[in-house]
């Protein structure tokens, strides 16, 4: 009875087998809605490897922020600051 389970499973094809390549070059089109807009849409379009790029750079965007902190506004006793003299925290190139 193992045997046949066995068997079953090993000529079964895998998922993950099934799958062909993901192409890098492929135009993928996303909509979004803008900050702000209830109705409005934007449609976005770029290739996989740049939709991987964007998302692995916010990834790294947020773990700086949780690593290093957020330079957000603080109630200073001598007056409140905000970002600590930069404009969008240490993680921005901006």
């Amino acid at each position: 009875m193992l045997s046949l389970v066995v068997a079953g499973l090993l000529a079964a094809p895998s998922a993950a087998a099934a799958k062909p390549p993901k192409d890098p070059n492929k135009i993928v089109c996303q909509s979004r809605a803008p900050v702000g807009s209830r109705l409005a849409t934007v449609r976005e379009c770029h290739t996989a490897q740049e939709w991987d790029e964007m998302r692995r750079s916010e990834r790294l965007g947020l773990l700086r922020k949780q690593v290093n902190g957020d330079h957000g506004c603080n109630d200073d006793p001598m007056g409140p600051t905000c970002g600590g003299g930069l404009k969008g925290g240490r993680d921005t190139p901006w």
